[in-house]
């Protein structure tokens, strides 16, 4: 692969030299060739030659592009097009490798752009940016450069130039906005100000035109920029400063969010969602007025055939819903009839419960809702309705049988029910045995289920196991008698020996993913655990003691399910029967000074091992090297990616 690779760039150097002297080029074929050949790499070895080719100061991707750069002709535009499109979705693809040429990346595709005369090709050369950009704000990884004011005034010049060109107009408006969440430092209040200004004017043109329809990239691209600027303004006022702006913005989000039947054009509904999500702490009063509208919008983005679409509505219904119940639990006496909002979701979430043949994703959110609905059903209903309806959710996910292949019938649901268990529990005075029982029971179905899960879907469950964690941890008695019997029955799972055909990998090594993504969600150093103790004794500020607390606990739970573990294992060691005899040795294994086989020369490994001896005991032998093994990889992943848990005597 590598000297394909390196020949195809040499061609593509020199078809950029071709094009600069006027010939015909190839280049917009040789980038669709390279396109292809680094789309489905998967050694590591590959991957890096790919990355130091694209990347190369002399010879990458860039630098064919600038040598283009003084032709006009069209055919070369489209080529420098091609290269500067390939470069952002190579690095959307490589992820946290493309960080290392951050500095080198916006350079280059700063300078191309002052220098570049077609539009199209200006608003490309800004792609590759905006995706490193995203990636540093996504990984939570800093970049070497910095974007200021200066520089946002000079994209800001090209902004009002570019009238025609919407995606242009577009990329400049995300970029000027993520600097601002980026690099807030390099931004003042009146700078922020100005920017508003230009994305508020943008919608209003956009949004309110008579008799044709908006740009849409152009109006995604000032919501994207507008949800970046939010992050800059203080939320105990309104958004964007004033009660003017904070109306405008809501009513453009709102004429965003629209559902509509015939809907084509998703970039500008995601935006939207997106900033909605983020943001719904600032149209806490509004969002409850228009609750229920709302809701049905909410529930068909979650259900649209659009994969994207889907995704980003899901954690905007969360939002919405834990911000409804706050407001409504706030009293706040600006509401109009909150108890009756209140009903009116409850019973919407119940009815779909209780229907027959729904779609299950409207299912899944009638579950969530009733989870977050608890502080109200325990200030409006009681306990004891409250009680009555974690009962109506137990059919959801628990009382599942297994299939043939192991699968777990009824894990569709087990994510969000555990979620919706973790939110009601806490608003329980004491936990029956029996509720307990159907806890541990929705979560067991998640552990068995566990390695015939989509990575989407792992990561609900470890948010929702978080979650009930954290719930249960306050009922020590309780917790502690949970715990032993979900740690060890996953164990019990991960020892088992399964056709890797239907798992993917063995069963233990799925069960290390799981227990070691919990662990490393608590992620509080033992030092940091003494800081709090000590500031939660001296900080007068509230809100600091009830994090300090949080941390404390994050970092004690943690503690809690590692020694749990360990007590399993230990368990799980002494119970085995590994007793065995050795069987006839090949020549080449010597015995020892005591003419005892040497049992340290038989090839390493479960098989190699079980080549050499009889086991009292074959599937107990067989349960227990897969043990050894769950054991080794999930301490040598905790050492290797959280340090922090190395005080837990790993």
């Amino acid at each position: 692969m590598d000297q394909k690779l390196a020949k195809y760039f040499l061609l593509l150097r020199e078809e950029a030299e071709a094009g600069r002297r006027g010939a015909s080029t190839e280049v917009s074929d040789i980038i669709a060739d390279i396109s292809r050949l680094t789309s489905d790499l998967v050694e590591e070895r590959d991957i890096a030659f790919a990355v130091a080719a694209v990347f190369d100061e002399e010879s990458g991707v860039l630098s064919s592009v600038e040598i283009m750069l003084p032709s006009r002709d069209r055919a070369i535009q489209k080529a420098r097009d091609s290269c500067l499109i390939f470069l952002a979705q190579f690095i959307n693809r490589i992820g946290k490798r493309a960080l290392p040429y951050a500095s080198l990346v916006k350079d280059r595709c700063l300078s191309i752009f002052r220098r570049e005369d077609s539009r199209s090709v200006q608003a490309a050369a800004l792609a590759p940016l905006l995706s490193i950009l995203e990636l540093s704000m996504e990984e939570g990884e800093s970049v070497e450069f910095s974007l200021d004011w200066t520089c946002a005034e000079s994209l800001l010049v090209e902004y009002r130039k570019a009238k025609t060109c919407g995606t242009l107009r577009s990329n400049i408006l995300v970029l000027i906005g993520y600097a601002v969440e980026r690099f807030p430092h390099s931004f003042g209040e009146e700078n922020l100000n100005t920017i508003l200004k230009i994305c508020l004017g943008t919608l209003e043109e956009q949004l309110h035109q008579t008799g044709k329809d908006p740009v849409y990239i152009l109006v995604s691209g000032a919501i994207k920029c507008l949800d970046s600027l939010l992050i800059r303004f203080d939320k105990t006022l309104p958004a964007g400063g004033s009660v003017e702006n904070s109306r405008k913005i809501y009513a453009y989000i709102e004429q965003v969010i629209h559902f509509r039947e015939d809907l084509k054009r998703y970039e500008m509904v995601k935006a939207g969602l997106r900033l909605l999500s983020r943001h719904a702490i600032f149209f806490r009063l509004r969002l409850v007025e228009n609750s229920m509208v709302i809701l049905k919008w909410l529930q068909s983005y979650c259900m649209h055939s659009n994969t994207q679409l889907r995704e980003a509505a899901l954690p905007t219904f969360h939002q919405f819903i834990s911000e409804i119940v706050i407001c409504i639990a706030s009293d706040d006496h600006r509401m109009t009839n909150p108890q009756q909002i209140y009903k009116n979701i409850f019973s919407e979430a119940l009815g779909v419960l209780d229907s027959v043949g729904n779609d299950p994703r409207l299912t899944s959110l009638a579950i969530l809702t009733v989870g977050k609905l608890s502080p109200l059903i325990t200030k409006f209903s009681g306990k004891e309705t409250l009680i009555q309806t974690f009962y109506r959710l137990v059919p959801f996910g628990c009382n599942s049988h297994r299939a043939d292949n192991g699968r777990v019938e009824s894990t569709k649901f087990a994510a969000t029910l555990v979620a919706a268990f973790a939110d009601m529990v806490v608003y329980l005075d004491s936990i029956e045995n029996y509720i307990v029982s159907l806890i541990a029971e929705a979560v067991g179905n998640i552990f068995y289920g566990y390695p015939y899960l989509f990575q989407k879907q792992r990561q609900q469950v470890y948010a929702s196991l978080q979650s009930l964690f954290k719930a249960l941890y306050s009922q020590e008695a309780v917790f502690a008698v949970f715990l032993s019997n979900i740690v060890w029955s996953s164990l019990e799972r991960a020892m088992e020996t399964v056709d890797e055909r239907d798992t993917g990998a063995p069963l233990w090594k799925h069960y290390v993913e799981l227990w070691s993504k919990l662990l490393l969600l608590f992620s509080n150093r033992r030092a940091e655990h003494k800081n709090n103790d000590m500031e939660v004794e001296t900080s007068q500020d509230p809100e600091h003691v009830a994090t300090c607390l949080r941390n404390r606990n994050d970092a004690e739970l943690q503690s809690s399910v590692f020694d749990c573990l360990l007590r399993c294992i230990m368990k799980a060691m002494a119970e085995l029967n590994v007793k065995y005899t050795v069987k006839s040795l090949p020549v080449q294994v010597s015995g020892n000074s005591s003419g005892e086989p040497d049992l340290e020369a038989v090839p390493s490994g479960s098989e190699g091992g079980l080549d050499f001896i009889e086991p009292v005991d074959l599937s107990q032998m067989k349960k227990y090297l897969n043990l050894v093994e769950f054991v080794q990889e999930l301490l040598a992943r905790l050492k290797v990616h959280c340090k922090e848990i190395l005080f837990l005597g790993i």
